[in-house]
């Protein structure tokens, strides 16, 4: 089964908080039954304070038995990230789950 997770922000950006964590975790697990899991994020960095977006990150990265898809952050309203070409991503892939984390995001609002 092809599996989704959709939230605002993955590694590197591990001082976001804790569903960077949860995403991982649940990817990491999900991934260990035999689904093909991503996660769809923006490509936020963080190491430069918490609204840095770096396009010199990978696009797509394989990391452990999952993926993790990014794309870039056009604009950011405080934590609130826009990243439109996540959207045409998810329906290229065509996951059969998606799960959705951190509700009042752009990132769930395109999932939706």
């Amino acid at each position: 089964m092809k599996i989704a997770i959709v939230c605002p922000a993955s590694f590197p950006a591990t001082q976001f908080g804790g569903i960077v964590f949860l995403a991982v975790e649940l990817a990491r697990e999900i991934s260990q039954l035999g689904h093909d899991v991503t996660i769809y994020t923006t490509d936020l960095d963080f190491s430069n304070g918490p609204n840095k977006f770096n396009k010199e990150l990978s696009r797509i990265e394989k990391f452990e038995n999952f993926k993790i898809n990014r794309s870039h952050v056009w604009f950011s309203i405080k934590l609130f990230f826009v990243n439109p070409s996540m959207y045409k991503q998810i329906l290229q892939d065509k996951p059969d789950i998606i799960h959705t984390i951190g509700l009042r995001s752009f990132q769930s609002i395109m999932a939706w």
